[in-house]
């Protein structure tokens, strides 16, 4: 299993709310290394008595993450989950191809033969609140919106000289093409023609 591709972060672009009570998760691990993931999760406030009834332990559950996406170096596995409460702590259950398995938490990893890893929620990751103002409400009109940005040093140059070839496909940050107003008016047809 390599560790080292293993990665995840709380409130980022692999930790985030879609509305009040529904947050994605997403584990990053080696291409083709992992065969399951299992999140383990719940409200870190909501404990229930054992089967015995002799003591309270923390009401986890469980859900199998899907495999989602794939690039060149990495899986991503997926999970949506509901959160009444609006409060959620997590990790992760990771088995490899040969069924090597690990817990993932916020502070590395642990061994899944020491059952009180599975309830040591200040190792898991936290999700303590799901406030309504942080949620993204993008208006409705973006959605058919086409947005075209325009450098004018970079678009078209008329009238100016300019010291560089617009032609070199080996452009740096710091060098000036010359593009001007002029150069965008002229363009507009073609501004036109891509949506506008």
């Amino acid at each position: 299993m390599n560790l080292h591709a293993i990665w995840h972060k709380s409130h980022s672009e692999y930790s985030y709310h879609i509305d009040a009570e529904t947050i994605h998760l997403l584990l990053r691990t080696a291409k083709d290394d992992i065969k399951k993931v299992t999140l383990l999760y719940g409200d870190p406030f909501h404990w229930i008595r054992d089967k015995n009834n002799k003591r309270f332990q923390w009401d986890m559950k469980i859900s199998l993450m899907e495999l989602k996406y794939r690039d060149e170096l990495f899986d991503y596995f997926f999970a949506e989950v509901k959160v009444p409460s609006k409060r959620i702590r997590y990790g992760f259950l990771v088995e490899d191809i040969n069924g090597n398995k690990i817990i993932y938490h916020s502070k590395g990893f642990s061994e899944v033969s020491k059952v009180e890893e599975f309830t040591n929620l200040n190792a898991f990751f936290n999700y303590p609140y799901l406030h309504q103002e942080d949620l993204n409400n993008t208006p409705s009109w973006v959605k058919d919106t086409i947005w075209y940005q325009i450098f004018p040093d970079r678009f078209c140059n008329i009238g100016n000289q300019s010291d560089y070839n617009w032609n070199n496909t080996d452009v740096k940050n710091n060098e000036i093409y010359g593009g001007n107003l002029k150069g965008i008016t002229k363009k507009l047809p073609y501004i036109k023609s891509v949506g506008f």
